[in-house]
C-alpha cells in the first residue's frame, strides 16, 4: 500500500515536470535556464548512475552466488563485470548525460525513443516500489533515484528536442538509426550476459512475461516485438513537433497548453460579450 502510494506520488510529480516543457516555454527558452538545467541534469544523472551501481552491484552478486555461478567466497563487490549495469534504461540515461553535456543529432538520433519510453514503462511496470518516508535510507534515497533517474532522462531528451537544441526530426534517419541501436544494444548486452554470467534485457523481458523459452526465441519476440515499442516512442517526434526552432532562436508554434489558455479566455469573453448585450 505505502510503495503504491509512494508510486501515484512520483508518477503525479514526473507528469508535472514533463508537461511544465510546454506550460512555460519562455522560462525554458532562456540560455541562461538551459545552461542551469543542463548542470542540475548532468549532476543528478550521474549521482543517480553511481547510487544505482552502489545499491545493485551487492544483489547482483548475491544473486550469481545463489545461483551457484559464482562461489560462495565471491564478496559482493568481488565480481568486477557487475559493475556495468547494462540495462537499457541504464544506457539511455548515459546517453542522456552525452547530449546534455553537448547536445548532437547523432546522439539523439540513435537514442530518442529509449529515452522516452524506457521511463515511461518503467512508471507504468516498475520493477520496484521504495517510499520516501520509509525508516529503511535505501528506500528513501532509491524512491529519488529510481523514479526520477528515469523521469529526468526523458525530461532531458524532451527538453533538448522541443527546444531544437540538436534539431532532431522524425523521418528516414531517425528510424533508420535508432533501430540499428536497438540491435546493437539487444545483441552486444547478450553476448555480455553470455561472457559474464548477467541476465540484463532478455532475463528481464523473461521474467515479466514469465516466458520459459530459449534464449535465441526471446531475442526474436524482443527484436519483434521491439518494433512496436520503438514506433511508439517515435511517434513522439512525430506528433509533437519542436516548439522552437534550432537553439530556441524562434518559435514555431504555440503549446498545447497556451493553446489551452487561449481557448478558455476565448470562452470567457465570448460569455462575457453575451452577458454584455441581454
Amino acid at each position: 500500500m505505502q510503495g503504491n502510494l509512494a508510486w501515484a506520488i512520483a508518477i503525479i510529480l514526473a507528469l508535472f515536470m514533463w508537461a511544465s516543457l510546454s506550460m512555460f516555454p519562455k522560462y525554458y527558452k532562456d540560455g541562461r535556464v538551459f545552461l542551469s538545467i543542463r548542470i542540475i541534469l548532468i549532476i543528478f544523472l550521474v549521482f543517480n548512475q553511481i547510487e544505482r551501481t552502489v545499491y545493485l552491484v551487492p544483489i547482483h552478486t548475491r544473486e550469481m552466488i545463489e545461483s551457484g555461478y559464482l562461489s560462495a567466497d565471491t564478496g559482493e563487490w568481488g565480481y568486477v563485470p557487475n559493475y556495468f549495469l547494462m540495462y537499457f534504461c541504464t544506457l539511455s540515461a548515459w546517453a542522456a548525460i552525452i547530449l546534455l553535456i553537448k547536445p548532437n543529432k547523432w546522439v539523439m538520433d540513435t537514442f530518442f525513443p529509449f529515452m522516452l519510453m524506457g521511463p515511461i514503462v518503467t512508471f507504468i511496470f516498475p520493477t520496484e516500489k521504495p517510499y520516501f518516508w520509509s525508516t529503511d535510507p535505501w528506500d528513501v534515497i532509491n524512491w529519488f533515484t529510481f523514479y526520477f533517474g528515469h523521469a529526468c532522462t526523458l525530461f532531458a531528451a524532451m527538453y533538448l528536442y522541443l527546444y531544437g537544441h540538436t534539431n532532431y526530426k522524425f523521418g528516414r534517419d531517425a528510424i533508420f538509426r535508432s533501430a540499428i541501436t536497438a540491435i546493437i544494444v539487444v545483441c552486444g548486452v547478450e553476448v555480455w550476459n553470455q561472457y559474464f554470467g548477467s541476465d540484463y534485457i532478455v532475463g528481464e523481458v523473461a521474467g515479466a512475461l514469465e516466458l520459459n523459452w530459449p534464449r535465441p526465441y526471446i531475442m526474436l519476440f524482443i527484436l519483434t516485438v521491439g518494433t512496436v515499442y520503438l514506433g511508439i516512442g517515435l511517434s513522439f517526434a512525430y506528433f509533437f513537433k519542436p516548439i522552437y526552432g534550432e537553439n530556441a532562436e524562434q518559435k514555431v508554434h504555440n503549446t498545447w497548453w497556451e493553446n489551452f489558455l487561449g481557448y478558455v479566455e476565448k470562452t470567457q469573453q465570448s460569455r462575457k460579450n453575451e452577458i454584455g448585450r441581454k
